[in-house]
């Protein structure tokens, strides 16, 4: 008797919390895999104040215990229900039935990313130009090989975003972002022999909105929105 095939435990994971602005834009992104791979898992990690339940049937896997953090999806990271998961960032949208296949452009182990574009990032190089963060953080892929350094980048960045006085030495404007924090981890000692890619053709996979048009040669799968900070603000549930 022919033995049939495992089905492989991948799934996408989605994180919104701190304002409903946030979340509905996260259904909208649910909604969207769905539609161009129907049978796709997700994961929602969110609040339970900001939760509906008529989104419940959205989702694979549910928890409404993440922090009211600005990173919240940090926190998310390493409790993925999933062997293999692609993060993406709430405000993205999937255009492309592509989506399905993003698993099979992950490499075997590690962590695959698109590339920061310099001009479209807020901030990209540091340190009088010496030093420039080279990973966009908003889409990319992951194994449970890295569970420990994606806890470690929660915890760090915990630290990073409180700390008094700065205890690095690069620029201080640099706290907000997370994507430092994650520059910073791949210098540890702990991660130097990390796996780390690039996707093929990654403006496909991270189309950030303010791209130039040639910087995806095929047609683009997650294009990434920038949200209205005022709106965000206005539908933070902390108010």
């Amino acid at each position: 008797m022919k033995q049939l095939k495992q089905k492989r435990n991948n799934g996408y994971l989605i994180a919104a919390t701190q304002s409903k602005y946030y979340y509905q834009s996260a259904i909208y992104l649910a909604e969207s895999i769905l539609d161009y791979y129907p049978e796709a898992k997700i994961a929602l990690y969110t609040e339970e104040a900001l939760f509906e339940e008529v989104h419940r049937d959205l989702f694979d896997h549910i928890d409404l215990e993440t922090p009211s953090h600005a990173r919240g999806k940090l926190w998310a990271l390493p409790r993925t229900p999933y062997d293999k998961t692609v993060y993406i960032d709430a405000d993205c949208e999937v255009k492309h039935e592509d989506i399905a296949n993003i698993f099979d452009e992950m490499e075997d182990t590690g962590i695959t990313l698109t590339k920061i574009r310099s001009y479209s990032g807020a901030q990209v190089k540091f340190n009088n130009g010496k030093d420039e963060l080279e990973y966009h953080c908003g889409v990319f892929g992951y194994d449970r090989s890295t569970l420990e350094f994606m806890q470690d980048w929660w915890e760090e960045y915990c630290i990073q975003v409180t700390a008094s006085p700065w205890p690095y030495e690069d620029d201080e404007s640099l706290r907000p972002w997370d994507q430092y924090t994650f520059w910073r981890l791949l210098r540890w000692d702990k991660y130097k022999d990390i796996d780390i890619h690039i996707f093929k053709d990654d403006a496909r996979w991270n189309f950030v909105n303010n791209y130039n048009d040639d910087e995806a040669t095929g047609e683009v799968v997650i294009y990434h929105h920038t949200l209205n900070g005022e709106k965000v603000h206005e539908g933070s549930i902390k108010d």
